[in-house]
């Protein structure tokens, strides 16, 4: 049975709203990765740190709601995400070599320095999961999970998202970082 657009997009929000506060629920921020969305965000999406689980998502309030505890993590305009490297949810990324995939947005991010963090399509080439990855430094590759292909992090020789291809380099998108914030133009 196929699913209309409308129920595509209704699984979809249902999944993205209660699968990582089940996940969490059940076996902690860990496996949360397992329960990424593959879709793009809303425009003027924020991502939110509930202080009491840790885990940085989408939710629908505004960046300058003050009314609880919450920290915002990112903000989303259209293809620009803009995160605050200094909220607990992106830690993963203070020392050079840290990495963290932001399923949240469909980036791999790194460290490559100091004052660098490059940012990746999260999307496998060969089969278009995002949920599974690991990276090498050794090698400067990440590998999929899935299936076990790698791809590189140099630019050109792009492998393109659900291409069907097993190696290349990933997508790069353009990022700046100014007074530890993170900017990703997608």
């Amino acid at each position: 049975m196929k699913l209309t657009e409308d129920q595509q997009n209704k699984r979809r929000e249902f999944l993205t709203k209660v699968c990582p506060t089940v996940a969490f629920a059940l076996f902690g921020v860990s496996f949360l990765e397992a329960c990424s969305s593959d879709s793009p965000s809303d425009e003027g999406a924020t991502g939110v740190i509930d202080s009491s689980s840790g885990y940085g998502g989408n939710d629908d309030q505004s960046s300058d709601d003050n009314s609880s505890n919450d920290t915002p993590a990112y903000t989303v305009d259209g293809d620009t995400i803009t995160a605050d490297l200094e909220n607990p949810f992106f830690d993963n990324l203070k020392n050079v070599g840290g990495w963290m995939n932001f399923t949240e947005e469909g980036v791999l991010l790194l460290r490559t320095s100091a004052t660098q963090i490059l940012a990746f399509d999260n999307c496998c080439p060969h089969a278009g999961t995002s949920s599974s990855w690991s990276f090498s430094a050794s090698s400067s590759r990440f590998t999929c999970g899935n299936h076990g292909n790698s791809y590189g992090t140099s630019q050109g020789g792009t492998a393109n998202c659900s291409s069907g291809q097993t190696s290349g380099n990933l997508a790069r998108y353009t990022t700046t970082i100014n007074d530890n914030q993170l900017t990703i133009t997608k």
